[in-house]
């Protein structure tokens, strides 16, 4: 797989446990089959470095809760 495959892969999962959290929303998709993602007006764009990697990690949590408990 080539390099930008595996980013947008990166991306799909990243806006995905995102969209669990409502930061982002799903409003298409494209002809490859990506989404189309478009971020919540309230979606601070100004985190810092750890700020980020905590809302990331509760997005993780709370996507999987959504399977793990449904």
């Amino acid at each position: 797989m080539d390099k930008a495959s595996k980013q947008r892969i990166i991306n799909e999962g990243t806006y995905s446990v995102l969209e669990s959290l409502g930061c982002f929303e799903r409003i298409g998709q494209e002809t490859d089959g990506y989404w189309i993602w478009e971020p919540h007006e309230d979606f601070p764009d100004n985190l810092s470095s750890s700020q980020q990697e905590l809302l990331l990690r509760a997005g993780i949590l709370s996507y999987f809760d959504r399977y793990l408990n449904p």
